[in-house]
């Protein structure tokens, strides 16, 4: 068995212990599931990472019910890691499961694994998953796949970068062009900070902000200037090397250091998760950040409608990232074309033919468009094969409320950027491609990476923001020193780096 890394918050345990009280339901579940009879209406509970508060008993929510005969319990939880980490760790303590789990990283599938909390989904996903094993190949199953069993279906395909995105209007104002080096953007961090109040009417106004969740994420300009991004593995004098340690991440946090000490970086930011950051874009308070180019579309972005209704004439942008340190056009970083997210059947599911059944409706072309989009001529129209939302379904706050939103969509994403996503949403898609490249030359899931994957995660993250948010005079260096020690000694780091290295070797005999 794998070794199981918890690290329990009382506080924290004590909250979700409430939340997971249910009963005797395990029993249930073993004796519901060998019959699984459709006729027989019954309860089913699925954890996923939260992307918006949608209400309970919203119109998705039932849809998605009746069409499998069930009542459906979404239980959404902070992805932010500790929030998620203790979550799950709390679900393996409490024997309570739920029918469907939403995963967001293989380290947590890999411990359900090993514990036998999952159940095996080959046969479902021949009967059932025709769908599902329609738009995922084979080789986005082998991380999937224990044993020879694949246990959970990959949600999303990962090829997409975060885009840098820029207040178009505060540049005008201000006279500023789009920048292209550092010198320009630094110039514009400052102006942003200092003469934001002035063009803006905030008192607080920042050259940029950031999420926590990670913490690198929205500094995509600075990891396109020094060109290594703090993910994925760099060939050095033939051998991989973790992003994550090396030196040249060192010098991406301290200039991120420079900008905080200068005041261009919002103070806040280490408290943002990706749910609060997206409120935090609504505030109009920071000029420049990364992140998904669907994003641009505020009736896909909360944070970004707030803003737009608040301030009419704000607008943000994407731009390409500008030159890195040696004066060449500068790259954006994607990771694995592999999922990051997953989904599972618990072993104590009140009916797992269902579950996959969800799963398999969501791949559906009939099944995206629902979800997604709703219904035709109530929701969305298609003119000459080009589709627009009906009036005032723009609104991402109403669409929210009904259930239409990637909330339900992150069933299994039949595609990333969404069809109807607005031309600035369009030419930043265009452009992330154009300059987009892998993070690393090899892809693979080792036994080293799932082993103490939460604690690793929180080491980098917590080192991070550390150098990030340093005073100055900090000794830098040696935090980092100490870091690199710690991820190569204590959460795996050097055995990770010896697996991926033979893996390396090895595809290249």
């Amino acid at each position: 068995m794998k070794k199981k890394v918890l690290f329990l918050l009382p506080a924290i345990l004590l909250v979700i212990g409430s939340m997971w009280a249910g009963g005797n339901k395990q029993a249930q579940g073993s004796q519901i599931a060998g019959n699984d009879d459709l006729s027989k209406r019954v309860k089913m509970t699925i954890l996923m990472g939260r992307q918006f508060d949608v209400p309970a008993g919203n119109s998705i929510e039932k849809m998605l019910g009746d069409l499998v005969n069930a009542d459906l319990e979404f239980r959404l939880v902070d992805r932010a890691t500790d929030s998620l980490n203790n979550t799950m760790n709390m679900i393996i303590a409490s024997g309570d499961y739920p029918d469907m789990i939403q995963f967001l990283s293989i380290t947590h599938v890999n411990t359900y694994v090993a514990d036998g909390i999952l159940i095996p989904l080959d046969d479902l996903l021949k009967q059932y998953g025709q769908e599902v094993l329609a738009i995922r190949t084979n080789d986005m199953f082998e991380q999937c796949t224990f044993n020879g069993k694949r246990m959970v279906v990959p949600i999303t395909d990962n090829r997409e970068a975060s885009v840098p995105i820029i207040r178009m209007d505060w540049l005008q104002k201000l006279g500023l062009k789009v920048p292209t080096t550092l010198d320009e953007l630094e110039n514009c961090l400052k102006a942003f900070t200092e003469k934001g109040p002035g063009i803006s009417g905030i008192k607080n106004t920042y050259g940029i902000s950031s999420t926590n969740n990670p913490p690198t994420e929205v500094f995509a300009q600075v990891v396109a200037y020094y060109g290594v991004p703090p993910s994925g593995w760099q060939l050095r004098n033939g051998k991989l090397v973790a992003g994550q340690i090396c030196p040249e991440v060192l010098d991406e946090l301290k200039l991120i250091n420079k900008w905080y000490n200068n005041g261009w970086v919002d103070p806040e930011f280490p408290l943002y998760n990706r749910e609060k950051f997206q409120e935090i874009i609504g505030t109009g308070t920071f000029g420049t950040y990364a992140w998904q180019a669907q994003r641009l579309d505020p009736a896909f972005d909360i944070g970004l409608a707030a803003l737009y209704k608040r301030e009419p004439g704000a607008l943000f942008a994407s731009f390409p990232p500008i030159k890195d340190k040696n004066g060449n056009p500068g790259k954006l970083y994607h990771g694995d074309s592999r999922s990051g997210n997953f989904f599972g059947i618990s072993k104590t599911c009140v009916s797992p033919k269902r579950a996959m059944m969800l799963l398999n409706y969501a791949a559906s072309e009939k099944g995206y468009l629902r979800i997604r989009y709703g219904v035709e001529g109530v929701n969305y129209k298609v003119t000459n094969g080009q589709m627009t939302w009906m009036p005032g379904w723009d609104d991402i706050n109403k669409r929210t409320q009904e259930g239409l939103s990637i909330q339900y969509n992150n069933f299994l994403r039949r595609e990333w950027t969404d069809r109807m996503i607005n031309k600035t949403g369009q030419d930043a898609y265009t452009m992330m491609k154009s300059v987009m490249v892998p993070n690393s030359p090899i892809y693979v899931t080792t036994p080293g990476m799932l082993e103490m994957g939460p604690l690793r995660t929180q080491l980098e993250y917590e080192t991070q923001i550390k150098i990030m948010t340093a005073k100055p005079g900090t000794d830098v260096n040696a935090i980092w020193n100490d870091f690199v020690t710690k991820w190569l000694r204590d959460v795996g780091g050097q055995k990770i780096t010896d697996e991926v290295n033979a893996a390396y070797a090895a595809r290249g005999k």
